[in-house]
């Protein structure tokens, strides 16, 4: 009995904390506090180091919540989609870049590859994750609107695509206190990086053929070189756009925390006006009672 007991207040604790993620933003704080209050000291401690949530991860935590079907197809879009781009990486990685050599080098005359279907695995896999993005975006904005917050659809997107696309998705999903950085890049740039590396062979005597081939060899390294440039760009920018993600997200907690500051202080000035009201009216009647004995006291002497 005692170990049913406690397992069903542990379920209603995770009930409580997730009716937490579910409330308009703001009141997550006063309702997290009121929270732990109700509870014993071990659940009261957990609760009480729940964060808010920024506004963009509340929105993504409202979709999870009212929107679960989209969710849930959010989540297994992008699952699907880093499936197909690690198979394709990793298929290019193994494979030799222009047909059967010998020592490693292209054989003149080799047949070239076959064409592309007009529809891959990746390609559908991308359209599908798109379209899932899109269907969350329309759904967090809409759930944005009723909560008069107005975020930016394209950071929005780009926090739903980071989150889709995450080798590891949130657990338990819907309390999201912040948004999820993009990682999909950097989990995939060592299996590109495998991709574009230059095949290891064993060296052949050179031939006439040989000696062709090594300029389209100088070709394919420059090129390779290339590519690993770009995606050290790429890698670089993605870490300015963190940054900057991250320094506005401070900057929004901060004007949020001076915002809640002022109106503490708004609500004090109005409780002294009150009072400085009521207590103007407690000496207007003061004055009225004494000019009244007064005047009677004057009556009296006249008389």
């Amino acid at each position: 009995m005692a170990a049913g007991a406690g397992g069903h207040a542990a379920v209603d604790i995770e009930r409580a904390i997730d009716s937490l993620y579910q409330r308009p933003l703001g009141e997550f704080t006063a309702a997290r506090n009121a929270l732990v209050k109700t509870l014993p000291l071990s659940g009261a401690a957990r609760v009480k180091k729940l964060t808010k949530p920024t506004p963009p991860a509340w929105m993504i935590n409202q979709v999870y919540w009212h929107s679960r079907s989209v969710y849930q197809r959010l989540i297994e879009a992008g699952a699907a989609l880093r499936t197909a781009q690690l198979d394709v990486l990793a298929r290019g990685a193994a494979a030799q870049p222009r047909g059967e050599t010998r020592g490693g080098r292209e054989r003149p005359g080799s047949a070239p590859p076959p064409a592309r279907a007009a529809r891959d695995p990746l390609q559908e896999a991308t359209e599908n994750h798109r379209k899932a993005v899109a269907d969350a975006v329309h759904q967090a904005l809409r759930h944005a609107a009723a909560a008069r917050l107005r975020p930016q659809p394209d950071s929005l997107s780009r926090s739903l695509e980071a989150l889709s696309l995450s080798a590891a998705p949130p657990d338990p999903p819907g309390r999201l206190t912040d948004v999820i950085a993009p990682a999909g890049f950097e989990a995939l740039s060592g299996v590109l990086v495998a991709a574009v590396a230059p095949a290891v062979a064993t060296p052949d005597p050179p031939t006439e053929a040989d000696n062709r081939s090594h300029q389209l060899d100088a070709a394919d390294r420059l090129r390779q070189d290339e590519q690993r440039a770009a995606l050290e760009q790429a890698t670089a920018a993605l870490a300015a756009a963190r940054d900057a993600e991250r320094a506005a997200l401070a900057r929004a907690e901060q004007a949020e925390r001076s915002l809640r500051a002022a109106e503490a202080t708004l609500e004090t000035i109005r409780r002294e006006l009150a009072a400085a009201h009521a207590a103007a009216g407690d000496a207007a009647r003061a004055r009225q009672a004494a000019e009244q004995a007064l005047a009677r006291a004057e009556a009296k002497v006249n008389f």
